[in-house]
């Protein structure tokens, strides 16, 4: 198939195994296969770790809270930011504590004021505001919730962080629309060119062997 046919429907199914969690089925063809592997290799560090990198925001020995614990942000960021520096795979040596919706908001303070770093992934509107964390931590909002804006009765997006009041004492914060979502789509397409340049790569093997 040529590239410029196979890349639509490989935004397609790299849309569909993120839906899935990024796991292999036997319905699978081979190459839906070949798809998924490399999702399973490339996405789940990409878009936190990627605004930590490029941050150039220390994890070694930090204090962590990740306040969320899906499958698709909060438990792999928890644990890619907790995983061993040296690993194949290396992660950011850091002491991760995981919160999630039901845990008291009291509770969840006694942590996130002792955090260096807040992921905030749990879904809920101003979860996290300045009173929860300490002075230049580095706060990084996934959070998506549709509300309705106060003053003007329409509806607006929001993350799960207090931004304006948040901004205040954090060293780096990203804003909710315009922060993390631009990078899910950057490292997403990323990940397509990656899945196509491996597969038509696989397929001109297997071309030039028959």
């Amino acid at each position: 198939m040529a590239a410029a046919a196979w890349f639509p429907a490989c935004r397609r199914k790299v849309a569909f195994l993120l839906r899935r969690g990024g796991r292999s089925f036997a319905s699978q063809t081979e190459g839906e296969i070949r798809v998924t592997r490399v999702l399973q290799e490339k996405f789940p560090q990409a878009v936190v770790i990627k605004v930590v990198d490029i941050s150039g925001i220390p994890t070694l020995g930090k204090n962590v809270v990740v306040a969320g614990r899906s499958k698709n942000v909060g438990m792999p960021i928890a644990m890619l930011l907790h995983t061993d520096g040296r690993h194949e795979r290396p992660g950011g040596d850091a002491t991760v504590t995981i919160s999630h919706r039901y845990t008291p908001k009291e509770q969840l303070k006694q942590h996130t004021i002792l955090a260096d770093i807040v992921v905030a992934a749990a879904g809920i509107p101003n979860l996290i505001t300045a009173d929860m964390i300490k002075e230049g931590a580095a706060v990084i909002d996934v959070g998506i919730n549709r509300i309705q804006d106060p003053v003007t009765a329409k509806p607006k997006l929001v993350g799960d962080v207090d931004f304006e009041g948040v901004k205040q004492k954090a060293s780096y914060i990203t804003p909710v629309p315009g922060g993390v979502g631009p990078m899910t789509v950057a490292m997403l397409m990323k990940n397509t060119i990656i899945a196509a340049k491996k597969m038509l790569r696989a397929q001109h093997l297997e071309t030039f062997s028959a």
